[in-house]
């Protein structure tokens, strides 16, 4: 996965895409931001961030940021739109949904 650390050391990360707005997706409540690109995906992936940066073209990110607790696990989640595609060759309109997940709290 592209955006998230390869390794992680405690929990798990999931990665998907919608074709669905972000404002769509975002839990009620959770503000909404404009970030530049590679604070919208941080620094844990190994992404090519220069190609990343090219694509925005200065163009700023919505992201939203936010945990959810239940079920006995801790979830964390960030909605990112538009998002790059996984080959890094153009911007999705969707919105990706970046789950990091630690079970059994």
């Amino acid at each position: 996965m592209l955006f998230t650390p390869p390794f992680p050391q405690l929990g798990r990360y999931e990665v998907c895409t919608s074709p669905r707005q972000l404002s769509d997706l975002v839990p009620a409540g959770w503000q909404v931001q404009q970030l530049p690109p590679l604070d919208a995906l941080g620094a844990a992936g190994t992404y090519n961030r220069q190609r990343v940066a090219q694509l925005y073209g200065g163009r700023l990110a919505l992201v939203a940021r936010g945990r959810i607790d239940g079920s006995g696990q801790v979830e964390s989640r960030t909605y990112i739109s538009p998002h790059p595609d996984v080959r890094l060759e153009h911007l999705v309109p969707g919105t990706l949904i970046i789950r990091f997940i630690i079970c059994c709290t």
